[in-house]
């Protein structure tokens, strides 16, 4: 996936995300202070919402049955499996999302 542009850092408060469907992925981009994380935004589980607020650092959960991932490396601390991550960049305040790794 080329980069795209997605958001404005200042959309994004911090510690908070934003979803936003690109190729018609959900993706759930989070900020961290200056960090910029994306991932995907649905849990492997059952499908739950990921784009939550950061807890305990940088970890979201999903709401339906408390499984966390980590938005840095889209891995659970607490169970098998990940999310897909995204390439992030930010240029001039704008956040562009790019290839999953």
């Amino acid at each position: 996936m080329t980069p795209q542009p997605v958001a404005r850092v200042e959309e994004i408060p911090d510690g908070g995300s934003i979803r936003r469907v690109m190729d018609g992925r959900d993706i759930a981009i989070f900020r961290k202070g200056e960090e910029i994380f994306a991932i995907d935004a649905r849990c492997p589980h059952r499908g739950g919402p990921l784009d939550n607020d950061l807890e305990q650092g940088y970890l979201t959960f999903c709401p339906w049955h408390g499984w966390s991932f980590d938005v840095r490396t889209g891995k659970s601390p607490d169970q098998p499996g990940r999310v897909f991550c995204y390439e992030v960049t930010v240029k001039d305040g704008t956040i562009h999302i790019g290839q999953g790794v």
